[in-house]
């Protein structure tokens, strides 16, 4: 199985999608365009068979 996590920047709106683990625990993702934090909008659970 794996989860994917869409993120959406606070800032400028930029999204992006990211793997569960990718960030550690704790930690927020970073904006690759201007730097400032990234939260979650929506996960997905895909089931890999």
């Amino acid at each position: 199985m794996e989860i994917k996590v869409k993120v959406k920047c606070i800032s400028c709106g930029h999204k992006k999608e990211v793997k569960a683990g990718e960030v550690p625990r704790g930690e927020m993702p970073m904006c690759d365009k201007c730097s400032s934090v990234m939260i979650a909008v929506e996960a997905t659970l895909k089931n890999n068979k």
